[in-house]
């Protein structure tokens, strides 16, 4: 099944072109060059040649927030997360005056 992203041929044609809309059932997708205006709707699928395939989601279709990406991001970047890193300045004073 294809799906946004992919980068292809169509038949008789040398440009690649990424999906950006697949209609439903996956039988025709909508194509568009990249930093072009250049666009091509409703191309069937048996018509393209597969150039480079997106690696599928492993979050089963739900999108996430941008919140939540730039979270994963930080993460894989070794980056400690915001709300943990930094204690609020209410917490640190309550364990000064309690000793």
């Amino acid at each position: 099944m294809p799906q946004v992203g992919d980068k292809v041929k169509p038949a008789r044609s040398e440009m690649v072109y990424e999906i950006s809309h697949v209609h439903h059932g996956g039988d025709e997708v909508d194509l568009h060059v990249s930093g072009t205006n250049l666009q091509r709707f409703s191309v069937r699928t048996d018509t393209i040649t597969f150039v480079e395939r997106r690696l599928k989601s492993l979050s089963s279709g739900r999108r996430h927030s941008a919140t939540e990406l730039a979270r994963w991001t930080q993460r894989l970047a070794g980056v400690p997360d915001q709300a943990q890193a930094k204690p609020s300045c209410h917490h640190r004073t309550s364990q000064v005056f309690s000793r």
